[in-house]
């Protein structure tokens, strides 16, 4: 089993990128609660769990790309359905890629599987993947054809 990191410029230009957020355990789920709680606070709050096993090298870069991630549903109004979901990961790549053209295709290939893959896996079996990192070098080594 193949687990996946994100590149070390992937991971610091999410932290630069992240908004101010704040970390719970009962964090928003949608897009209107997300924008709600972001009104009321002036932050986004995302979720503590599921911080252990992913493609992030700590927890704090995963809870600020999971910032980024709900600043760009909110900016553009995505949905947290399948479909926004798509729709959120191109964005967060063009943004990405303008902001920092030196990421390399794999960083954006590994974040449509933290995004997209996670949630058709979530989608199919009712919960997302225990070991992200485990579920994102798989999708990784068979898109490579390996």
């Amino acid at each position: 089993m193949t687990r996946y990191q994100v590149s070390s410029a992937l991971a610091d230009a999410v932290l630069k990128l992240a908004p101010p957020h704040v970390v719970l355990d009962d964090a928003p789920t949608t897009l209107e609660d997300v924008r709600a709680y972001r009104k009321e606070h002036g932050v986004y709050a995302v979720w503590s769990g599921g911080s252990d096993l992913t493609i992030w090298p700590t927890p704090e870069h995963n809870y600020a790309f999971r910032a980024l991630h709900d600043e760009i549903h909110d900016r553009y109004g995505h949905s947290f359905t399948i479909y926004g979901e798509q729709s959120t990961a191109r964005d967060t790549e063009r943004f990405l890629r303008r902001r920092f053209p030196h990421l390399q295709d794999d960083d954006f290939r590994a974040l449509w599987f933290e995004v997209v893959g996670q949630a058709l896996y979530e989608a199919h079996h009712g919960e997302f993947p225990q070991d992200q990192a485990a579920f994102v070098g798989a999708c990784m080594s068979r898109n490579n054809g390996s």
